[in-house]
């Protein structure tokens, strides 16, 4: 009878050590899911503000009086614009690692697209007050581009509005 009352308690002591390794593990698990959510949303938060950011410094750029010297400060300009883009670039390489759905990664390819296609008309020195130089339907595809990277990110994240 000891024996079985001793049997007993050592089955018991291992279930239970078992089952809270086993909750442990789960916690563990839930915790990195909630890290790992957490660096995307400050991901995806940083690219916004950044593709953001190089856009509207694009139309400035743009739109400043043909009268601008565009001498050293031009030059000053684009390579500002170029480093932005850049940075740019590589924040999408990073959405593109972590993006735990691939609208986000396809949605920042766009944003980066149409900041690319912004400074090439910036470079052509086309003014966006002139409807037919291509700022109009620039501004249509950033629209279009910002809302379609906030969607697939708020699914993504699983956040609502």
């Amino acid at each position: 009878m000891e024996a079985l009352v001793l049997v007993g308690s050592v089955v018991g002591i291992i279930v239970g050590w078992g089952l809270s390794q086993l909750s442990e593990r789960w916690r563990w698990r839930r915790e990195d899911r909630t890290r790992f959510a957490e660096s995307r949303r400050e991901l995806y938060a940083r690219f916004l503000v950044e593709a953001t950011v190089i856009y509207e410094e694009i139309r400035a750029a743009a739109e400043r009086p043909p009268t601008t010297p565009r001498g050293s400060e031009a030059a000053a300009t684009a390579e500002t614009l170029v480093g932005a883009h850049r940075k740019l670039r590589q924040s999408e390489i990073e959405i593109r690692l972590l993006a735990g759905h691939t609208l986000v990664a396809s949605a920042a390819a766009d944003l980066r697209e149409v900041t690319a296609f912004a400074m090439g008309l910036l470079t052509e020195h086309k003014n966006p007050a002139d409807t037919g130089s291509g700022w109009v339907r620039t501004e249509e595809r950033w629209g279009e581009a910002i809302a379609a990277y906030e969607r697939s990110a708020r699914e993504d994240l699983d956040v609502d509005r």
